[in-house]
């Protein structure tokens, strides 16, 4: 990597561990069952990855718990299941041998992210549906420009160029997964936290649509 790049890559890391140490410092759980469980499924999602053509990276749909411990969880508890499924995300099936340097830049990213988008929904009393489109939107930005700005550093490559990637394979697919996440959040406010888990099967089946879309692009 340039000189530029490390730097970049140093700052991301240090602010996440600001943030992360924080966190943790501040640790509370009002239900462990539950986070205990979406930190299970978590962990699954960050399986559940595919490599997009073009692009030096893989997508998960992690971002889908991301949204759900904005409703229902605490920042502490969302960072945890956020950093711990994208680092299974990182690793998971990955013959890349600076694998453990991407882990590091990735979780890093995600921490930034995810305290962001927490913070952006909850620092004014915003109604259910407008919290999730705020947290969405700050997730959503600040995910793809921290990944291409090291991408473009690491690479020598336009940003411009790289973002638009990110935003053309990412965007059609996260606005799904905000949507149906945001519908059974709904209901899950009626009937308890366990219908949250619907949220699996409709995981499972854009996982399967993206892979499709992919295959279906020359040479990918």
């Amino acid at each position: 990597m340039s000189r530029t790049a490390v730097v970049y890559f140093g700052c991301v890391v240090a602010l996440a561990c600001f943030v992360l140490a924080r966190a943790i410092s501040h640790w509370e759980t009002e239900d462990p069952a539950r986070f205990f469980v979406y930190l299970a499924f978590a962990f699954l999602a960050g399986t559940l990855k595919v490599r997009l053509p073009g692009i030096t990276g893989t997508f998960s749909l992690n971002f889908l718990f991301v949204l759900i411990g904005v409703a229902n969880l605490t920042s502490p508890e969302t960072l945890v299941i956020a950093g711990t499924s994208m680092a299974v995300q990182s690793v998971w099936r990955s013959s890349n041998p600076a694998k453990w340097i991407h882990l590091l830049f990735n979780v890093s990213a995600i921490t930034i992210c995810v305290q962001l988008a927490f913070t952006a929904a909850r620092s004014f009393p915003l109604p259910f549906l407008l919290q999730l489109a705020v947290a969405s939107g700050v997730y959503f930005l600040t995910n793809t420009i921290l990944v291409s700005g090291i991408l473009t550093l690491a690479e020598d490559k336009s940003f411009l160029a790289v973002w638009s990637r990110w935003f053309r394979w990412f965007l059609a697919y996260y606005g799904i997964g905000v949507t149906t996440t945001a519908l059974i959040l709904i209901v899950n406010r009626q009937t308890g936290w366990g219908y949250a888990l619907l949220i699996l099967p409709i995981m499972y089946l854009e996982y399967m649509c993206l892979c499709y879309d992919i295959k279906e692009v020359p040479g990918a």
